[in-house]
């Protein structure tokens, strides 16, 4: 039987590349769940204006109290001792039992530090299954992950199997990842199950070489150019990123020769509409693809995957679903598994109810209050 904490000070911030990152979204819905179902009394919920409006502006609920902070600028006119003490005042002011840091965005390694001069029980999120996957190339990235997983108490892991037993910090590790919260989940069930489909294939993530997405327009090519194809066929790129001009002038040249607009980019705030008409979700990082905030949003909406079996990446993209799990970075093989799932003539219906089921709120609450009854305690 899962205790109730009293009051927990969760932190969270967005990212940089996306309106609302995933882990924003899933600590909102998730605080919510619990509350709501009588798992915990009261939240204080520090998070900044962006948030703020897009989450609990014109809201009232007692149980909740919602900080917004300008992280950027606070940051930049104070000392970086100023924000983790501030941390600290809220978490004696309301009473806390815990303390749980679900972002990257702040400089976590001086929060640890505070946290750990004054005693205060925390548990901060890695959201990876190694130094090299967190650090995605950068030596920078590499040694502050590094010297936070180090000097870390207690340390929340997302996937099953990881190469981080070495750390002296305590590890308590998801049995399901994160679950499912977006701001895409809010529209009708209908739309999540549209029958009529698109043949469109939709590239969703950061444009840096760890991702690929030259990969995924070089695979697109290789198809186009020896296969006839729909005449609705489109590969459709999200995102931002160092590759966005090398990527943009490659795709201009194939628009070209081809006579019409087979491959184009869009703005995140249409990635519900698009994935709601789409066929084919493509995921091709060099790491562990597991969790995925965007997998999972296109599997919500009934799309196929192709993704390249790295880690814990099978555990969740499951071939006998409808899925391809490509075994490299081959252009020949993208291609021919574009060509199998265009055969598809309804939505996959298996990965949203496969979603739903293995990644839902109850089961990550639970998980979530055991760590912090253990924090508390």
């Amino acid at each position: 039987m899962v205790g109730k904490p009293q009051n927990i000070l969760l932190i969270t911030s967005q990212f940089i590349d996306r309106y609302i990152s995933g882990f924003t979204n899933r600590y909102v819905g998730l605080y919510t769940y619990i509350l709501n179902n009588g798992f915990a009394r009261k939240f204080t919920f520090l998070t900044n204006d962006l948030i703020w409006d897009h989450f609990f502006k014109g809201k009232d609920d007692s149980r909740t109290e919602i900080l917004s902070v300008r992280y950027n600028f606070l940051y930049k006119i104070t000392s970086r001792l100023f924000y983790p003490l501030y941390i600290c005042y809220l978490y004696k002011k309301n009473k806390c039992t815990s303390v749980h840091v679900s972002t990257s965005v702040i400089d976590v390694l001086y929060l640890i530090r505070v946290f750990n001069f004054f005693g205060i029980p925390y548990c901060i999120t890695f959201a990876s299954n190694s130094i090299e996957m967190a650090a995605y190339g950068s030596d920078w990235n590499r040694r502050r992950w590094t010297k936070i997983l180090t000097e870390a108490k207690n340390v929340d892991i997302l996937n099953p199997t990881h190469d981080l037993h070495f750390f002296p910090c305590k590890q308590f590790v998801s049995r399901c990842s994160f679950p499912y919260f977006s701001e895409l989940n809010h529209v009708d069930e209908s739309v999540y199950l549209n029958p009529v489909r698109n043949n469109w294939i939709i590239f969703c993530g950061s444009l840096i070489p760890q991702k690929n997405p030259l990969l995924a327009l070089e695979g697109f090519y290789h198809f186009i150019k020896n296969n006839n194809f729909p005449d609705d066929l489109k590969l459709i790129f999200f995102g931002k990123g160092e590759q966005f001009a090398e990527l943009d002038e490659k795709l201009k040249r194939v628009n070209s020769e081809f006579g019409k607009e087979l491959i184009a980019f869009a703005n995140y705030k249409d990635l519900p509409e698009v994935l709601s008409k789409s066929k084919i979700f493509l995921s091709l990082q060099d790491f562990d693809n597991y969790p995925s905030q965007s997998l999972m949003e296109a599997m919500i909406f009934c799309n196929s995957i192709i993704s390249i079996d790295n880690g814990d990446t099978s555990k969740m993209v499951i071939e006998d679903l409808g899925n391809v799990l490509l075994k490299g970075k081959d252009p020949e093989q993208l291609s021919d598994a574009i060509n199998q799932l265009l055969q598809n003539r309804v939505p996959n219906v298996q990965n949203r109810n496969f979603i739903l089921e293995n990644h839902n709120p109850k089961r990550f609450m639970e998980y979530l209050l055991e760590v912090h009854n253990n924090l508390a305690s």
